[in-house]
Order: C-alpha cells, then sequence, then structure tokens
C-alpha cells in the first residue's frame, strides 16, 4: 500500500527552501494549472495566494496522487501573529475562517515537539493583530479541502511569524519569506518524516486483505460498486470506525446500493473538521 507527504504553499518564495532542501523536481509543466515538485513519497505544490487556490491546489495534487492509498498533508507558509516574535514557528491548533467563523481542529495524535498556536485565514492583509492569533491567507481553505483525503491527524498547517505589530508587512520582501522558511528547513523536514511514518503506520492498519469480499458475498455488487465501498470502508478503518457486513449500519440493506448509500451517510456524520 503507497503513502505519501503532500506539501501546499503559496508562494514560490516559500517553496524554494523547500525545493532545494527535498531535492524536488518540476513534475508539471509551463502553463499547467498548478506547478506541482516532487520526488519519491513527497509532493508539493505552489498554490498562490488565498484560500480558495488553496482547496483548488489540494484538488489538483489529489487528482495527481491518485495511485497513493494514504496522504498526510502539510501547509508552509508564513502568517503574521499578534504576540510571537518575527521568525518564530509554530503547528496550527486551530484554524479559523475569518469570514464564515467555521473551524477545524488538527488532531495530535503524535507529539510533534512543537509549540501551537490558532490560525486565523482572511481575505486581505491583516493589520490589526490580535494577541495569540497568527493571520494567514491560506491555512482554513487547505484543510477544509485535505479533509476531503485524508483525516485531521494527518494534516498540518506550520506557519512562520513573518510580520507584527511591530513589522509591518508592507515591508515584507521575497528574500525574507524565502529566509523564513530556510530558518526552519531542519523542522519541516523532520514534521515530513514524521507524517510520513504516521501515514504509514495508517497504511498498515488498512493492509489486511480486500475488506469488500464479504460485502460482495453477501450482496451482488459490480465491479464499479466494489471500488466506490473500498473506499468508504478505507476511511472507516483510518477513524477506527471500521464497517463490517454484520455492523448496524448495513445489516438491513437489502441492496448493494443501499449498502453504498447507508455507509456514505454514516461517513457523512464522522468525516468532518469540526
Amino acid at each position: 500500500m503507497t503513502t505519501s507527504v503532500n506539501i501546499v504553499v503559496a508562494m514560490k518564495s516559500e517553496a524554494m527552501p523547500l525545493i532545494g532542501r527535498f531535492g524536488l523536481e518540476r513534475m508539471t509543466r509551463d502553463g499547467d494549472r498548478f506547478p506541482i515538485y516532487g520526488k519519491g513519497q513527497l509532493k508539493l505544490i505552489i498554490s498562490g495566494i488565498g484560500a480558495h487556490k488553496a482547496r483548488e491546489a489540494v484538488w489538483y495534487l489529489s487528482k495527481h496522487s491518485e495511485t497513493v492509498n494514504v496522504s498526510a498533508w502539510m501547509n508552509v507558509g508564513v502568517a503574521g501573529h499578534g504576540s510571537h516574535g518575527i521568525g518564530t514557528g509554530f503547528l496550527a491548533n486551530c484554524i479559523l475562517d475569518g469570514v464564515t467563523q467555521q473551524t477545524i481542529y488538527p488532531s495530535f495524535t503524535i507529539d510533534f515537539g512543537l509549540q501551537t498556536g490558532k490560525v486565523a485565514t482572511v481575505d486581505v492583509v491583516e493589520t490589526e493583530y490580535q494577541e495569540r492569533i497568527g493571520y494567514d491567507m491560506e491555512a482554513f481553505g487547505f484543510a477544509a479541502s485535505a479533509s476531503r483525503y485524508s483525516t485531521l491527524e494527518m494534516i498540518h498547517c506550520f506557519k512562520v511569524v513573518s510580520d507584527n505589530r511591530e513589522n509591518s508587512v508592507r515591508y515584507l520582501t521575497k528574500l525574507d519569506i524565502q529566509n523564513f522558511i530556510a530558518d526552519h528547513i531542519d523542522t519541516i523536514h523532520r514534521l515530513c518524516c514524521q507524517l510520513h511514518d504516521l501515514a504509514k503506520s495508517v497504511a498498515q492498519r488498512l493492509e489486511p486483505g480486500d475488506p469488500t469480499v464479504a460485502f460482495a458475498n453477501h450482496w451482488r455488487m459490480t465491479v464499479a460498486q466494489r471500488e466506490i465501498l473500498r473506499k468508504y470502508l478505507h476511511k472507516t478503518i483510518i477513524l477506527n470506525k471500521e464497517i463490517k457486513v454484520d455492523s448496524d449500519v448495513v445489516r438491513n440493506c437489502p441492496t448493494a446500493t443501499a449498502v453504498l448509500s447507508s455507509v456514505q451517510g454514516y461517513l457523512n456524520q464522522h468525516w468532518k473538521y469540526s
């Protein structure tokens, strides 16, 4: 079973230190919707600025990774902050959509050994910094989109403080941004390794046998239906809410179509980010 770590950044200046450290090579052509770089089990996409672009970039990268069974996702970038000093790195433990007020809480199933904090995703550059809050323009779009393809234990945002009350974003240069990320490159490398180890541990839970066999023996299923069911069942295993033929969720379903509908409904209740 294959695994990967997918990194989403907004700007090329954020990507350059990562491309150099990991030896990533361009995978897409000039003119393609988003630039993608990769090597082995690591891929990086440059989304452009804005939550909607981050959402699209996650979807686009997922389409380039359809043969991967389990993926971890990480958003790396700079952020303003109301109380942290310039150059401080932290992981988001709460991601707020500044427009809708929806909230995503990343799940920390392993200890990354890093300080954490709240990130608010805004539509325009924030200049009125509230204390103890970081501000960016991508995190919520990234996390909301990535939660369609993985669970919150494998979706994280690492931010480096680039501006605050004493240091205006107006004077921030591309070289400054590149240096901020470069200063934390060892931390980001360690995060990628930890997330990949986590993805491999999840993959091991998914490995044993084809979970659709028992269902196909009980209900007449087409190949297409089994493929859909396989994806659903993998998600339930990741959530530690495994569904079997005799589970209450499907026990009374008369047809394969009813089984798919019931399992999908169950996932809609549990596969959420808030």
